[in-house]
């Protein structure tokens, strides 16, 4: 929010500059042009795919909120101008201005917000749960941002995060139902962890630039080792002069080709139905998440993964191979584009090595052990906090 009227701020005084150095017909001409910039990025703007909506949402949303500045300005300097005001008048009138188009923008801006990142939501919806939040916090510790509801056998529980404010490293976990009462339930804590993970990943803003942009390098990925085998398959004479034992680790290899392109297709296949899933459900502006949502959408996740994980066995033992030929290849006095498909084939053999310890049955957002410790962390703390209040009760 401060931030946004950091930039408000600029840009109101890159206006007034303009009006100091160059004068009433340059601050004109500088308010048209940022109005017809603003109009012509609502048309030209869009990215296309589902990754992409929040992105678009949040630059239509800036496009908009500037339109509506310039247009804000535009009507309020020809109002000052045809009153006729004394000087003294024009000043008062511009520091008016100024202050009710803040005002605005931080209306507008507030409007905008996702509710659940909102204190002032929790505290009016969910006052018991607030009051538990605000009870187990600690000197250190920042207060959660995001508080979704989350749905389970439909009853409402909130997870809630606390971090480190200087490292931002998350400290404690604590379940909490509807009443504000702590939850000691391994089963429904893992449940709310995987829907804490999906509206997470909905409503915030860096959480859906960060999956957009592991999409687009998941595709670069792609088009890299299509690359890669292409080059060996061209050079695949070379490889005769090193022996039979080169030979068959480069047939092994080649063998592994759909295997690797088809999990890389895998990855993006499940990061795209998340962000699909995001789209139809408000982005933002979603302020509770159901358990059968997760289900849903996590059997939707495995049948997208079912064509990748027929084909880790050949992808796995494709390890060796891709090493061996990874040395081969650096002894070579020349090699097509060396080092780019010397870093392909460490890829492969690194992603291979990787999944011969990956479970085939895919799980959305599964809990991992350092999970679990901060869970128990969680549990610590309020034993402690209420320990303490008791102690100054008595």
């Amino acid at each position: 929010m401060c931030r946004i009227l950091f930039a408000l701020m600029i840009v109101l005084s890159l206006f007034v500059l303009v009006d100091v150095i160059w004068g009433t017909d340059a601050l004109l001409w500088a308010l048209f042009i940022a109005f017809a910039v603003s109009a012509l990025g609502l048309l030209f703007f869009p990215r296309r795919g589902p990754q992409n909506a929040y992105q678009n949402w949040f630059r239509l949303q800036a496009l908009f909120l500037l339109l509506f500045i310039v247009a804000y300005l535009i009507g309020c300097f020809f109002l000052i101008v045809h009153l006729n005001l004394p000087d003294y008048g024009i000043d008062i009138a511009l520091i008016l201005t100024i202050l009710s188009l803040a005002i605005i923008t931080y209306l507008y801006v507030l409007i905008m917000m996702p509710p659940t990142r909102r204190r002032s939501w929790t505290r009016k919806h969910y006052p018991a749960v607030w009051d538990s939040i605000k009870r187990y916090h600690r000197k250190g510790n920042v207060i959660e941002t995001y508080t979704p509801v989350l749905i389970i056998n439909d009853r409402k529980y909130f997870l809630i995060y606390y971090h480190d404010s200087k490292t931002g490293q998350l400290n404690a976990m604590i379940l909490l139902d509807e009443g504000g009462n702590l939850i000691n339930d391994r089963g429904l804590i893992h449940k709310a962890m995987k829907c804490k993970t999906l509206a997470l990943n909905t409503v915030d803003y860096a959480n859906s630039n960060r999956r957009a942009g592991e999409i687009e390098q998941y595709k670069i990925a792609i088009s890299d080792l299509e690359n890669v085998f292409r080059i060996l398959r061209e050079e695949k004479d070379r490889f005769s002069e090193y022996g039979p034992q080169a030979k068959q680790d480069l047939e092994k290899l080649l063998e592994a080709e759909d295997a690797a392109i088809a999990t890389i297709q895998a990855s993006i296949d499940i990061k795209m139905l998340e962000a699909e899933w995001s789209k139809k459900h408000k982005l933002g502006r979603l302020t509770e998440v159901r358990y059968e949502n997760v289900a849903e959408l996590e059997s939707d996740m495995v049948n997208a993964r079912c064509p990748s994980v027929q084909g880790f066995e050949k992808y796995i033992e494709a390890e060796s191979p891709a090493r061996n030929i990874v040395k081969l290849i650096k002894v070579m006095d020349t090699f097509p584009q060396q080092d780019k498909v010397v870093e392909g084939l460490l890829g492969i053999a690194d992603s291979a090595e990787y999944l011969v310890g990956e479970d085939e049955v895919y799980e959305y957002s599964r809990p991992q052990e350092g999970d679990w410790e901060i869970v128990s962390k969680g549990f610590t703390l309020v034993e402690e906090v209420d320990s303490q209040l008791a102690e100054a009760g008595a």
